[in-house]
């Protein structure tokens, strides 16, 4: 890469940032609060099962501390990773999550035990370590501001290659 190659792509960073600035700097706050429980940050444990007696069996166990987390997840998880770290999910975003879980996340406090989560046709045992709620410091609305720049630009390039689409129809 040369020298006007580098300045090229500083000047199309700068503008970019320009316009998602001007085009979407108004909305950040309001998306936010629309959608704070998915920047809730967590640390979690995890364990999917595919039977619901089973699941609170196991919950209950849990709960009476009969066995451990780590204990479970190394004869019951069905990911090799997950039994190597004691179904630790690590550090994740409740966006990341399935809808279901992020909302029982975001109702618990953290270092707690949710009784058994559906989803599809799995259950899933969750031990909540950590919950942060989040706030809307700088790092978290730079995030934002591109998220909802970047998505203006996906739609943007599908409303153009469905006008391409069209045109070459007709």
């Amino acid at each position: 890469m040369n020298l006007d190659d580098f300045q090229a792509i500083a000047e199309l960073n700068l503008l970019t940032q320009k316009l998602a600035h001007q085009k979407f700097e108004s909305q950040v706050d309001p998306h936010f609060l629309a959608h704070q429980k998915d920047y809730t940050k967590v640390r979690l444990f995890e364990l999917v099962i595919d039977d619901e007696d089973l699941a609170l069996e196991l919950f209950y166990a849990l709960e009476e501390g009969e066995v451990t987390f780590g204990e479970l997840a190394e004869q019951y998880a069905q990911d090799k990773d997950a039994k190597y770290r004691g179904g630790y999910r690590g550090k994740l975003q409740c966006k990341e999550l399935p809808g279901a879980i992020a909302n029982a996340i975001v109702a618990a406090e953290s270092n707690t035990l949710l009784k058994p989560i559906p989803v599809g046709r799995q259950f899933h045992i969750i031990y909540l370590a950590e919950k942060k709620i989040p706030k809307l410091g700088r790092r978290l609305r730079q995030e934002i501001l591109f998220e909802l720049f970047e998505a203006w630009v996906n739609q943007e390039v599908a409303q153009i290659n469905l006008d391409l689409l069209s045109l070459a129809s007709s």
